[in-house]
Protein backbone atom coordinates (compact mmCIF):
# COMPACT_ATOMS: atom_id res chain seq x y z
CA UNK A 1 0.00 0.00 0.00
CA UNK A 2 1.97 3.48 -1.47
CA UNK A 3 0.43 6.24 1.34
CA UNK A 4 0.73 8.70 -1.75
CA UNK A 5 -1.64 6.62 -4.25
CA UNK A 6 -5.45 7.37 -4.21
CA UNK A 7 -7.33 4.28 -2.23
CA UNK A 8 -10.78 3.59 -2.74
CA UNK A 9 -12.46 2.20 0.14
CA UNK A 10 -15.69 0.30 0.36
CA UNK A 11 -18.59 -0.12 3.60
CA UNK A 12 -21.77 -1.94 4.10
CA UNK A 13 -23.43 -2.22 7.38
CA UNK A 14 -22.74 1.01 9.38
CA UNK A 15 -24.92 0.76 12.58
CA UNK A 16 -25.02 -0.03 16.19
CA UNK A 17 -24.98 -3.26 17.60
CA UNK A 18 -28.83 -4.38 17.93
CA UNK A 19 -30.03 -7.61 19.55
CA UNK A 20 -32.48 -9.01 17.23
CA UNK A 21 -29.29 -9.54 14.84
CA UNK A 22 -27.26 -10.51 17.44
CA UNK A 23 -24.28 -12.09 14.85
CA UNK A 24 -24.49 -9.56 11.77
CA UNK A 25 -21.07 -8.18 10.98
CA UNK A 26 -20.95 -4.94 10.53
CA UNK A 27 -19.29 -1.69 11.57
CA UNK A 28 -19.88 0.00 14.40
CA UNK A 29 -20.90 3.62 13.89
CA UNK A 30 -18.41 4.71 17.02
CA UNK A 31 -15.70 2.91 14.77
CA UNK A 32 -17.24 4.76 11.52
CA UNK A 33 -16.88 8.22 12.88
CA UNK A 34 -13.56 6.99 14.18
CA UNK A 35 -11.86 6.02 10.75
CA UNK A 36 -13.24 9.41 9.20
CA UNK A 37 -10.98 11.34 11.42
CA UNK A 38 -8.23 9.06 10.95
CA UNK A 39 -8.71 9.37 7.48
CA UNK A 40 -9.27 13.03 7.34
CA UNK A 41 -5.65 13.60 9.66
CA UNK A 42 -3.70 11.98 7.29
CA UNK A 43 -5.34 11.77 3.96
CA UNK A 44 -7.48 13.98 1.16
CA UNK A 45 -11.31 13.39 0.83
CA UNK A 46 -12.22 12.52 -2.92
CA UNK A 47 -14.94 14.61 -3.27
CA UNK A 48 -16.85 14.81 -6.83
CA UNK A 49 -15.54 17.53 -9.04
CA UNK A 50 -11.78 15.61 -8.36
CA UNK A 51 -12.99 12.65 -8.99
CA UNK A 52 -14.60 13.22 -12.01
CA UNK A 53 -11.18 15.06 -12.81
CA UNK A 54 -9.64 11.79 -12.00
CA UNK A 55 -10.86 10.19 -14.94
CA UNK A 56 -11.00 12.80 -17.26
CA UNK A 57 -6.82 13.70 -16.89
CA UNK A 58 -6.15 9.55 -15.86
CA UNK A 59 -4.77 10.76 -12.70
CA UNK A 60 -5.81 9.72 -9.65
CA UNK A 61 -5.60 12.44 -6.74
CA UNK A 62 -2.18 11.80 -4.53
CA UNK A 63 -3.49 10.56 -0.87
CA UNK A 64 -7.24 10.45 -1.84
CA UNK A 65 -9.76 8.49 -0.25
CA UNK A 66 -12.85 7.82 -2.60
CA UNK A 67 -15.65 6.70 0.47
CA UNK A 68 -18.10 4.06 -1.53
CA UNK A 69 -21.09 2.38 0.27
CA UNK A 70 -22.60 -0.76 -1.22
CA UNK A 71 -26.23 -2.04 -1.66
CA UNK A 72 -28.47 0.92 -0.04
CA UNK A 73 -29.06 -0.12 3.17
CA UNK A 74 -31.13 1.59 5.67
CA UNK A 75 -28.02 2.58 7.78
CA UNK A 76 -27.19 5.06 4.79
CA UNK A 77 -29.26 6.87 5.72
CA UNK A 78 -29.70 6.82 9.28
CA UNK A 79 -25.83 7.06 10.47
CA UNK A 80 -23.86 8.07 7.34
CA UNK A 81 -25.16 10.67 4.96
CA UNK A 82 -25.49 12.72 7.57
CA UNK A 83 -21.96 12.35 9.35
CA UNK A 84 -20.50 12.89 5.36
CA UNK A 85 -22.81 15.92 5.41
CA UNK A 86 -21.30 17.42 8.48
CA UNK A 87 -17.55 16.58 7.39
CA UNK A 88 -18.36 18.05 3.75
CA UNK A 89 -17.38 14.69 2.15
CA UNK A 90 -18.56 13.09 -0.70
CA UNK A 91 -19.63 9.92 -1.36
CA UNK A 92 -20.61 6.77 -4.34
CA UNK A 93 -23.68 4.70 -2.64
CA UNK A 94 -24.53 2.00 -4.89
CA UNK A 95 -27.71 0.45 -4.60
CA UNK A 96 -29.40 -2.48 -6.42
CA UNK A 97 -33.04 -2.48 -7.73
CA UNK A 98 -34.66 -6.07 -7.15
CA UNK A 99 -35.80 -4.78 -3.28
CA UNK A 100 -37.75 -2.25 -4.51
CA UNK A 101 -39.68 -4.37 -7.31
CA UNK A 102 -40.17 -7.41 -5.50
CA UNK A 103 -40.62 -6.66 -1.26
CA UNK A 104 -37.80 -9.14 -0.89
CA UNK A 105 -34.38 -8.81 0.28
CA UNK A 106 -31.66 -9.69 -1.68
CA UNK A 107 -30.18 -13.32 -1.15
CA UNK A 108 -26.90 -12.46 -0.32
CA UNK A 109 -28.77 -10.24 2.70
CA UNK A 110 -31.13 -13.02 3.22
CA UNK A 111 -28.21 -15.13 4.10
CA UNK A 112 -26.87 -12.40 6.39
CA UNK A 113 -29.67 -11.66 8.48
CA UNK A 114 -30.63 -15.48 9.04
CA UNK A 115 -26.41 -15.98 10.14
CA UNK A 116 -27.50 -13.53 12.01
CA UNK A 117 -29.57 -14.24 14.75
CA UNK A 118 -29.07 -17.67 15.76
CA UNK A 119 -26.82 -20.79 15.85
CA UNK A 120 -24.67 -21.14 12.25
CA UNK A 121 -24.37 -24.92 12.69
CA UNK A 122 -28.09 -25.09 13.39
CA UNK A 123 -28.98 -23.03 10.25
CA UNK A 124 -26.87 -25.18 8.09
CA UNK A 125 -28.30 -28.51 9.50
CA UNK A 126 -32.03 -27.30 8.29
CA UNK A 127 -30.39 -25.85 5.04
CA UNK A 128 -29.40 -29.58 4.48
CA UNK A 129 -32.22 -30.65 5.57
CA UNK A 130 -34.52 -29.40 3.40
CA UNK A 131 -32.64 -29.49 -0.07
CA UNK A 132 -31.00 -32.74 -1.51
CA UNK A 133 -27.78 -30.75 -2.01
CA UNK A 134 -26.63 -32.97 -4.21
CA UNK A 135 -29.03 -32.51 -6.49
CA UNK A 136 -29.33 -28.85 -5.63
CA UNK A 137 -25.61 -28.20 -7.21
CA UNK A 138 -24.67 -26.37 -10.28
CA UNK A 139 -21.62 -27.57 -11.24
CA UNK A 140 -21.48 -24.76 -13.62
CA UNK A 141 -20.48 -22.25 -11.05
CA UNK A 142 -18.05 -24.17 -9.02
CA UNK A 143 -15.66 -21.72 -10.22
CA UNK A 144 -17.61 -18.50 -10.62
CA UNK A 145 -17.04 -16.51 -7.09
CA UNK A 146 -15.17 -19.42 -5.18
CA UNK A 147 -12.43 -17.42 -4.73
CA UNK A 148 -13.87 -15.87 -1.82
CA UNK A 149 -13.62 -18.81 0.49
CA UNK A 150 -10.61 -20.74 -1.14
CA UNK A 151 -8.26 -19.42 1.65
CA UNK A 152 -10.46 -19.26 4.43
CA UNK A 153 -11.35 -20.93 7.72
CA UNK A 154 -14.18 -23.36 6.56
CA UNK A 155 -16.51 -22.44 9.65
CA UNK A 156 -20.33 -23.26 9.86
CA UNK A 157 -20.74 -19.61 8.84
CA UNK A 158 -18.82 -19.96 5.34
CA UNK A 159 -20.21 -23.35 4.62
CA UNK A 160 -23.49 -21.46 4.73
CA UNK A 161 -22.32 -18.41 2.52
CA UNK A 162 -20.35 -21.05 -0.06
CA UNK A 163 -23.36 -22.71 -0.70
CA UNK A 164 -26.04 -20.52 -0.56
CA UNK A 165 -24.21 -17.57 -2.65
CA UNK A 166 -22.16 -19.66 -4.89
CA UNK A 167 -23.02 -23.47 -5.24
CA UNK A 168 -26.82 -24.26 -5.40
CA UNK A 169 -28.97 -23.40 -8.47
CA UNK A 170 -30.71 -20.41 -8.07
CA UNK A 171 -34.15 -21.56 -7.49
CA UNK A 172 -33.12 -23.96 -5.46
CA UNK A 173 -31.40 -21.37 -3.06
CA UNK A 174 -34.74 -19.77 -3.42
CA UNK A 175 -36.78 -21.78 -2.49
CA UNK A 176 -34.88 -22.79 0.78
CA UNK A 177 -34.17 -19.30 1.33
CA UNK A 178 -38.18 -18.50 1.33
CA UNK A 179 -38.76 -20.60 3.75
CA UNK A 180 -36.60 -20.06 6.39
CA UNK A 181 -37.56 -16.76 5.86
CA UNK A 182 -41.15 -16.73 6.78
CA UNK A 183 -39.80 -19.22 9.47
CA UNK A 184 -37.75 -16.58 11.06
CA UNK A 185 -39.28 -13.09 9.94
CA UNK A 186 -42.43 -13.86 8.96
CA UNK A 187 -43.49 -10.17 6.66
CA UNK A 188 -40.47 -10.15 4.59
CA UNK A 189 -42.02 -6.88 3.18
CA UNK A 190 -42.13 -5.18 6.43
CA UNK A 191 -38.62 -6.37 6.90
CA UNK A 192 -37.50 -4.58 3.73
CA UNK A 193 -38.56 -1.31 4.44
CA UNK A 194 -37.15 -1.09 7.58
CA UNK A 195 -33.81 -2.80 5.90
CA UNK A 196 -33.28 -0.79 2.92
CA UNK A 197 -33.53 2.92 2.38
CA UNK A 198 -36.42 4.14 0.79
CA UNK A 199 -36.51 6.09 -2.24
CA UNK A 200 -37.84 8.85 -1.02
CA UNK A 201 -34.26 8.56 1.87
CA UNK A 202 -32.20 7.66 -1.39
CA UNK A 203 -33.77 10.59 -3.06
CA UNK A 204 -32.56 12.53 -0.02
CA UNK A 205 -28.77 11.08 -0.34
CA UNK A 206 -29.04 12.16 -3.78
CA UNK A 207 -30.28 15.63 -2.79
CA UNK A 208 -27.72 16.17 -0.62
CA UNK A 209 -25.17 15.91 -3.06
CA UNK A 210 -23.60 12.21 -3.29
CA UNK A 211 -23.77 10.03 -6.00
CA UNK A 212 -25.87 7.16 -6.08
CA UNK A 213 -24.58 3.82 -8.49
CA UNK A 214 -25.98 1.23 -9.90
CA UNK A 215 -25.48 -2.41 -8.27
CA UNK A 216 -27.25 -4.59 -10.58
CA UNK A 217 -30.56 -5.61 -10.04
CA UNK A 218 -30.67 -8.85 -8.38
CA UNK A 219 -27.10 -9.09 -7.01
CA UNK A 220 -26.01 -12.47 -8.73
CA UNK A 221 -22.42 -13.79 -9.70
CA UNK A 222 -22.75 -11.86 -12.95
CA UNK A 223 -19.71 -14.10 -14.40
CA UNK A 224 -22.19 -17.27 -14.42
CA UNK A 225 -25.06 -15.96 -16.58
CA UNK A 226 -26.01 -15.99 -20.16
CA UNK A 227 -24.58 -12.30 -22.33
CA UNK A 228 -28.79 -11.84 -22.13
CA UNK A 229 -28.96 -12.21 -18.65
CA UNK A 230 -26.55 -10.07 -17.83
CA UNK A 231 -27.56 -7.73 -20.17
CA UNK A 232 -30.67 -7.36 -18.14
CA UNK A 233 -28.79 -7.07 -14.70
CA UNK A 234 -26.33 -4.11 -15.81
CA UNK A 235 -29.38 -2.08 -18.11
CA UNK A 236 -32.06 -2.85 -15.80
CA UNK A 237 -29.86 -1.42 -12.69
CA UNK A 238 -29.52 2.13 -14.54
CA UNK A 239 -33.03 1.70 -15.80
CA UNK A 240 -34.12 1.73 -11.88
CA UNK A 241 -32.29 4.88 -10.97
CA UNK A 242 -33.67 6.24 -14.18
CA UNK A 243 -37.35 5.17 -13.21
CA UNK A 244 -37.06 6.41 -9.42
CA UNK A 245 -35.26 9.98 -10.62
CA UNK A 246 -31.87 8.52 -9.51
CA UNK A 247 -29.97 8.81 -12.76
CA UNK A 248 -27.57 10.85 -12.30
CA UNK A 249 -24.71 11.90 -15.65
CA UNK A 250 -21.48 10.28 -14.13
CA UNK A 251 -22.53 6.25 -14.36
CA UNK A 252 -21.01 4.28 -12.23
CA UNK A 253 -21.34 0.74 -11.25
CA UNK A 254 -20.21 -1.81 -8.31
CA UNK A 255 -20.31 -5.53 -9.35
CA UNK A 256 -21.98 -7.75 -6.92
CA UNK A 257 -19.29 -9.67 -5.23
CA UNK A 258 -16.60 -7.75 -7.03
CA UNK A 259 -13.76 -10.18 -6.85
CA UNK A 260 -12.11 -11.00 -10.30
CA UNK A 261 -13.79 -14.65 -11.02
CA UNK A 262 -17.34 -13.02 -10.52
CA UNK A 263 -17.66 -10.85 -13.82
CA UNK A 264 -15.82 -11.76 -17.21
CA UNK A 265 -15.00 -10.08 -20.13
CA UNK A 266 -18.72 -9.88 -21.19
CA UNK A 267 -19.94 -8.05 -18.60
CA UNK A 268 -16.60 -5.54 -19.37
CA UNK A 269 -18.15 -4.92 -22.50
CA UNK A 270 -21.83 -4.93 -21.50
CA UNK A 271 -20.99 -1.76 -19.40
CA UNK A 272 -19.43 0.13 -21.88
CA UNK A 273 -22.05 -0.80 -24.10
CA UNK A 274 -24.45 0.93 -21.09
CA UNK A 275 -22.15 4.16 -20.77
CA UNK A 276 -20.60 3.30 -17.69
CA UNK A 277 -17.89 5.95 -16.80
CA UNK A 278 -16.34 3.93 -13.85
CA UNK A 279 -17.30 0.30 -12.41
CA UNK A 280 -15.83 -0.84 -8.80
CA UNK A 281 -14.10 -4.38 -8.13
CA UNK A 282 -13.38 -5.27 -4.27
CA UNK A 283 -9.68 -5.71 -5.13
CA UNK A 284 -7.90 -4.52 -2.40
CA UNK A 285 -5.17 -2.50 -3.76
CA UNK A 286 -4.29 1.06 -4.58
CA UNK A 287 -5.64 3.03 -7.79
CA UNK A 288 -3.37 3.51 -10.35
CA UNK A 289 -3.27 5.63 -13.05
CA UNK A 290 -3.27 1.84 -15.35
CA UNK A 291 -6.64 1.58 -13.89
CA UNK A 292 -8.15 5.02 -15.24
CA UNK A 293 -5.76 4.75 -18.52
CA UNK A 294 -7.89 0.94 -19.30
CA UNK A 295 -11.49 2.19 -19.16
CA UNK A 296 -11.67 2.74 -15.24
CA UNK A 297 -14.11 -0.68 -15.46
CA UNK A 298 -11.97 -2.30 -12.61
CA UNK A 299 -11.48 0.15 -10.43
CA UNK A 300 -10.15 -1.75 -7.27
CA UNK A 301 -11.64 -1.02 -3.48
CA UNK A 302 -10.05 -1.84 -0.16
CA UNK A 303 -12.70 -2.80 2.44
CA UNK A 304 -12.85 -0.71 5.39
CA UNK A 305 -11.49 -2.99 7.48
CA UNK A 306 -8.00 -2.51 6.11
CA UNK A 307 -7.32 0.66 7.88
CA UNK A 308 -7.69 1.89 11.84
CA UNK A 309 -11.41 1.32 13.16
CA UNK A 310 -12.48 -0.79 10.82
CA UNK A 311 -13.09 -4.06 12.23
CA UNK A 312 -15.95 -5.30 13.35
CA UNK A 313 -15.96 -5.60 16.96
CA UNK A 314 -16.22 -8.26 19.22
CA UNK A 315 -19.22 -9.90 20.51
CA UNK A 316 -20.60 -9.26 23.37
CA UNK A 317 -19.56 -11.43 26.41
CA UNK A 318 -21.96 -14.79 26.35
CA UNK A 319 -22.69 -14.88 22.73
CA UNK A 320 -21.63 -17.27 20.11
CA UNK A 321 -22.99 -17.93 17.08
CA UNK A 322 -21.06 -21.36 16.53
Amino acid sequence: MNELSMKSVTYHYVRPWEQRFAFLRHLNVDDFKAQLDFFESGYDLVDQRAFENALQSNTPPERGILLTFDDGFKDHFLYVASELEQRSAWALFFVPASPYRTGKLLAVHRIHLLLATGSHGSLLARIREIADVEQGLDVSQEDAGQSAYRQTEQTDEVKVKRLLNYQLQPQVRDNILDRLMVTQFGDEAQLCREFYATLDELRDIAARGFSIGAHSVSHRVLAALTPDEQRAEIEGGYDFLREAGLAQSLRTFAYPYGLPDTYDNTTLELLKDAGTHSAFTVEQRDTETDDILEGALEMPRFDCNSFAHGKVRSLPAGLDPS
